[in-house]
């Protein structure tokens, strides 16, 4: 899979999303981490492009 991702990347942008916080995705990646053009954690709510965090959406829920 390693393999394909980074051939895939020579011509196109790629991402990896992930449920929990940058440092949980970085230690599931590990080495790899550096094939991706972005990441997203928190289920896509912050983003990052070359390890700077570009996005960042706080959900509130109120309980009535």
């Amino acid at each position: 899979m390693i393999e394909f991702l980074k051939g895939v990347s020579k011509n196109y942008p790629i991402a990896a999303v992930g449920g929990s916080d940058i440092n949980k995705l970085k230690e599931q990646l590990a080495d790899s981490i550096n094939i991706f053009d972005y990441l997203f954690t928190e289920n896509g709510l912050v983003g990052f492009k070359n390890g700077q965090k570009f996005h960042e959406k706080v959900l509130k829920y109120f309980l009535t």
